[in-house]
């Protein structure tokens, strides 16, 4: 995604690009999938919009398509002809080269995915065998089911060699689609509208744009995670605000402990833009020249002065 434009794109489960333009909204997936069929592709896309990724998601990629194969393809084509400006083609299409080959004709770039909503399979591989197809963006996404989880996703950006979408899935995994904007390969992570989202744990685009201000988010960013089972969202927002006050490129993130302690998953998460982590009250982790060690003050004011 070039430097300037938004990452954060908006998944839609209906087809009122409208309301994604009136919330400005840079750019928006398409869920034709989501729709209810026939629709009229062509029509749907003209006018002013905001940018689109079209997908049309089978079933077997935890989609509902109900089209066959042949035709949910050829949807995807019509998207592409009719201005959509990047088509997501899941990694097991038959005749991949030709379909992307068409879809490129037509001005689009080709995503190609891979999703597992059980858990999280190996994303390096996955990834690296996505690279091998030579698409325009990677994208693969787990589902974190532990505290670690969400780590898998990140390390992959951290490796990535072309632009590439990387997320887990669910409660777990909700701090990987802020998190994600910290890596210089992510070409984007997913939002949802009030009322709407298409998959477990897509966050509210106000509370991604204000709460965490992830427009602002890049290289330098380091992340506090903080166990949301002990620490309000309110909380977050204001120790997201106070640093945003003081221009320190810093986060507050939701990740979920769990039975683990904070100085566990915190090694577990070592090569992570992450500087502490805050578990339960009265457990604490913070990263030291030296590597990790348990907070002297395991709360979140402790906690952030210890850190400047």
């Amino acid at each position: 995604m070039p430097r300037g434009a938004s990452r954060i794109a908006v998944a839609l489960p209906s087809p009122d690009l409208g309301a994604a333009g009136t919330a400005g909204v840079d750019l928006a997936e398409v869920r034709l999938d989501l729709f209810e069929w026939p629709v009229d592709v062509a029509r749907m896309l003209a006018g002013q919009r905001p940018r689109v990724i079209a997908t049309n998601r089978p079933p077997r990629e935890g989609g509902q398509s109900p089209l066959g194969e042949a035709d949910r393809i050829e949807a995807l084509r019509e998207a592409a002809a009719a201005g959509a400006e990047f088509i997501d083609l899941e990694w097991d299409v038959a005749d991949f080269a030709v379909v992307a080959r068409d879809l490129r004709a037509s001005g689009a770039r080709v995503i190609v995915s891979r999703h597992d909503f059980g858990g999280m399979p190996d994303l390096a591989a996955w990834a690296r065998a996505i690279d091998a197809a030579e698409p325009d963006i990677v994208k693969v996404v787990g589902t974190a089911i532990d505290s670690v989880d969400g780590a898998t996703p990140l390390r992959v950006l951290a490796e990535a060699k072309r632009p590439t979408i990387a997320i887990a899935m669910g409660p777990l995994g909700l701090a990987t689609r802020v998190m994600a904007l910290a890596y210089e390969r992510c070409f984007l992570t997913f939002a949802a509208l009030p009322g709407g989202g298409t998959a477990p744990g897509q966050i509210d685009l106000t509370a991604m744009r204000e709460m965490y201000r992830a427009d602002t988010i890049d290289e330098t960013t380091r992340f506090i995670l903080v166990d949301p089972a002990v620490v309000a969202e309110d909380a977050i927002g204001i120790a997201n605000r106070r640093f945003a006050a003081t221009g320190i490129s810093r986060r507050m993130v939701p990740w979920s402990i769990e039975a683990a302690s904070a100085i566990v998953v915190a090694r577990a998460l070592d090569n992570l833009p992450v500087d502490a982590v805050l578990a339960r009250v009265g457990d604490g982790a913070i990263r030291r020249s030296g590597g990790w060690r348990a907070a002297g003050d395991p709360t979140i004011e402790g906690v952030i002065n210890s850190l400047h």
